[in-house]
């Protein structure tokens, strides 16, 4: 993001040099898709960290406030038009959008996009596997050619930089290379090109006899860990864990609310104020009743950092949540990729972290995979 963020700045630079508005050139100039509105979400928070601002002193004089200078939106499914749009009028540099929703507003014509020069494409394997590729495609149509009527102040075909990240390298994603990316692109690689579980997370594997001894199996985790933190005095005891279904996690999250555990669950069917709030819980471990909780009543709100979230598959990729120690596969994910992602979200920033896996019988076979998955 800070190469695009230095480009627009010069790009404002020079047009008050020239004497022109701020907005004299329509952006947005930096379009950034991610797969979910809540890493959309988290890629504007993170990248509003970083701009530029200038210190204005109010009308008495006394203190200064800081505006400012590069306009950064994000738009995405789940939540009103009305606000989005407000802000694409208002006039907006920096654009993160999830890929649905953007082609919305590509079709209503509120975005566009002939002046767009920076396309970051984050999370591309997470793109595929949700099925965004035709969305995606579309939307770089929109880059190199222009919509219909749109006055294009750039040859974006030959302008256009296209960045993509890639937690991993298949063939798919190759091809997607090949396909936005220019003949003679650069790729770069991070560590290593293979599949590597994060060395910073004790694994474990539970082997689970049957599907319904899983619940009583989870029970007696928990019951381990509420002890051990009880008994250390822990101030951060949150606990992630995955499953496959929307069902299962509003089954878990009914059940471990009935043991008084302070317990949330998040997947797609939720509406996005839920989602969000969901998330700036469990991020601060504390669940405020005073804004309201999407959870049914009788929960028991803890003040400490114990509050468990149940996730879909929807919360595993990208998303930084800090200082998270433990991560429970409930249900075995659907792939090796989706496993070394979502125990990824502890062990993070050099903190120590740990995966407990429950296997059944169905998956027993893939055992020996995850347990000789080499480490980074």
């Amino acid at each position: 993001m800070v190469p695009s963020i230095i480009f627009v700045w010069n790009i404002l630079k020079d047009n008050n040099a020239g004497g022109g508005r701020r907005d004299a050139l329509p952006g947005p100039y930096v379009l950034v898709l991610a797969p979910t509105r809540e890493l959309a979400q988290q890629i504007e928070s993170e990248t509003r960290k970083i701009l530029p601002t200038v210190a204005e002193a109010n009308a008495g004089g006394n203190r200064q406030q800081h505006q400012q200078l590069i306009q950064c939106s994000c738009i995405f499914g789940g939540a009103p038009k009305g606000q989005q749009i407000n802000e694409l009028r208002a006039g907006v540099h920096i654009l993160i959008a999830t890929p649905g929703r953007l082609i919305d507003f590509l079709h209503i014509q509120k975005v566009n996009l002939s002046n767009t020069l920076f396309f970051i494409l984050d999370e591309a394997d997470r793109m595929l596997d949700m099925g965004f590729e035709p969305q995606v495609k579309e939307i770089h149509s929109h880059l190199i050619q222009g919509g219909e009527g749109e006055a294009k102040s750039y040859d974006n075909k030959k302008n256009l930089l296209s960045l993509m990240f890639s937690a991993t390298w298949p063939k798919e994603i190759q091809n997607m290379a090949k396909y936005f990316l220019k003949r003679d692109f650069l790729r770069v690689n991070i560590g290593s090109t293979e599949l590597l579980a994060n060395k910073d997370v004790k694994q474990s594997f539970i082997h689970v006899q049957q599907e319904n001894y899983k619940l009583d199996e989870l029970k007696r985790i928990l019951l381990e860990k509420k002890q051990e933190i009880n008994k250390h005095n822990l101030a951060d005891g949150r606990i992630l864990i995955f499953v496959k279904t929307k069902k299962t996690a509003d089954f878990l999250e009914f059940q471990l609310k009935k043991l008084s555990y302070d317990c949330m669950a998040i997947h797609g069917d939720k509406e996005q104020r839920q989602r969000e709030y969901i998330m700036d819980c469990f991020k601060r471990g504390t669940v405020d009743e005073k804004k309201g909780s999407s959870s049914t009543a009788g929960s028991n709100v803890q003040k400490k950092n114990h509050m468990i979230l149940v996730a879909t598959d929807v919360a595993a990729r990208g998303l930084d949540i800090k200082k998270l120690k433990l991560v429970i596969n409930y249900d075995f994910p659907m792939q090796i990729d989706d496993y070394v992602h979502r125990i990824g979200r502890t062990g993070r920033a050099g903190e120590k972290g740990e995966s407990i896996t429950f296997i059944t019988k169905k998956r027993i076979a893939s055992l020996p995979i995850l347990t000789t998955l080499p480490t980074c």
